[in-house]
């Protein structure tokens, strides 16, 4: 889905990542100009935003009711035809996001899980805002503390969590468990929108 494919009189949130800050603002798509699309300014309190050189991530639901995204989306304020617009602008095709509470990457890489002082060989299933998957031989119980281990493009990954979740794969025996994070982690969530972008150009080319 392009972004100038969009319904006027539709919401859209813009999702900016500032250091360890993520800021979300929601706003009206208001015109579609060419290849960009004007949405009612964003606003913090009385001061119009501005998001300087810094891309953002956009998320609209469509007319199915499934949510997509925009990576690389530049934000400026313009005029147009007498009145100020933010404008959205990216070459990034859309992708459907599946979330299901919070968008999930997947990884599929090996890491490790530590629990209670010992670690133990594991494929990291997917991970999210809020929470992680992952394949392990070793039995855990829901309840259970866990660090949640991993590296990926030369960066290291820990997710502190605990296990919701267990259910066995029919064909193999193995166990996948699902995580709850204690806290919002900036460092994945900064991976995640960055896989997100690599994946949009991908489908691109």
């Amino acid at each position: 889905m392009k972004l100038n494919e969009v319904e006027i009189g539709k919401p859209i949130q813009i999702i900016l990542i500032l250091d360890d800050r993520r800021l979300e603002f929601d706003t009206i798509i208001q015109e579609i100009v060419g290849e960009s699309v004007l949405v009612e300014p964003i606003t913090d309190g009385d001061k119009t935003v501005g998001f300087k050189n810094h891309d953002a991530l956009a998320v609209y639901v469509g007319p199915d009711k499934k949510p997509y995204g925009w990576s690389n989306v530049q934000v400026k304020l313009v005029k147009y035809q007498d009145k100020v617009f933010h404008q959205l602008v990216t070459n990034v095709e859309g992708s459907s996001l599946n979330r299901r509470g919070a968008y999930r990457q997947y990884v599929g890489h090996g890491g490790v899980v530590m629990c209670l002082g010992k670690k133990y060989r594991a494929i990291i299933k997917d991970v999210s805002t809020n929470g992680c998957g992952f394949v392990c031989d070793e039995e855990f119980t829901i309840g259970d503390n866990v660090v949640v281990a991993f590296t990926d493009e030369e960066q290291d990954f820990t997710i502190h969590c605990t296990i919701v979740r267990k259910y066995t794969i029919p064909e193999n025996g193995k166990t996948v468990y699902g995580c709850k994070t204690h806290t919002v982690n900036r460092k994945i969530e900064k991976y995640i929108m960055e896989r997100q972008r690599q994946d949009m150009l991908r489908k691109k080319t």
